[in-house]
């Protein structure tokens, strides 16, 4: 059997200097509603079948909190994931503003702020703290 494969290597500072990810999208925990939901309306069929004997009644309940618990994760995750893409977008627009320096082992980054030195480990996090921090004017 023949197998293919292909392998990237990342050195160390380059795995350092990558720029900030976007937050994970909102299709994961909208799929756990789904069958959350989905597992709901089944229990709910059973238990009306069932006439609520044997428990059913009870797991019905328990489910439609969980669907309920799911549904609040949902709303939370999406404001969580606007409001920290929109950081992570800032934070890219000052990645692309970047200096390495490879004898300091630093990062420079000139703003309308002013200039700010950072680590060269971390830099994504550094960048994401600083693009939360700083004043942003919105542009038309």
């Amino acid at each position: 059997m023949l197998v293919r494969a292909n392998a990237t290597r990342v050195s160390a500072l380059a795995a350092a200097l990558a720029p900030p990810r976007r937050p994970l999208p909102l299709a994961v925990p909208v799929a756990v509603l789904v069958v959350a939901g989905l597992v709901e309306f089944g229990t709910v069929q059973v238990a009306v079948a069932d006439d609520g004997r044997n428990g059913t009644a009870v797991l019905a309940g328990f489910l439609a909190v969980v669907v309920a618990l799911c549904a609040v994760l949902v709303w939370w995750w999406r404001g969580e994931v606007a409001r920290r893409g929109q950081v992570v977008s800032r934070a890219l627009y000052l990645w692309r503003r970047c200096w390495y320096c490879r004898r300091c082992d630093a990062v420079s980054v000139v703003t309308t702020a002013g200039s700010h030195l950072l680590a060269s480990r971390g830099l994504a996090a550094s960048l994401i703290s600083l693009a939360a921090r700083m004043r942003w004017q919105e542009r038309s």
